[in-house]
């Protein structure tokens, strides 16, 4: 997949402009639509990514706030 990135409202947005299947050129209209960004807000890191079919709509869609320093632990 070959991405741009375009930015909005000081965020940024991910965009599919182009896709191959080895050597084969895919049409974007037969790809997943996606919908994905970032954007700083209030010194945290919010993402959101959003996948769609043909047909189905959206299927996915997730995101989230990300706070600096914070540390992930098993237990």
């Amino acid at each position: 997949m070959r991405l741009q990135v375009d930015v909005h409202d000081g965020g940024w947005q991910w965009r599919c402009v182009g896709a191959r299947l080895g050597c084969l050129h895919v049409p974007l209209w037969l790809l997943p639509s996606t919908q994905a960004g970032k954007r700083i807000e209030e010194g945290r890191y919010r993402f959101e990514v959003g996948i769609g079919l043909p047909l189905l709509g959206e299927v996915l869609r997730y995101g989230g706030l990300l706070q600096p320093g914070a540390v992930l632990s098993n237990g």
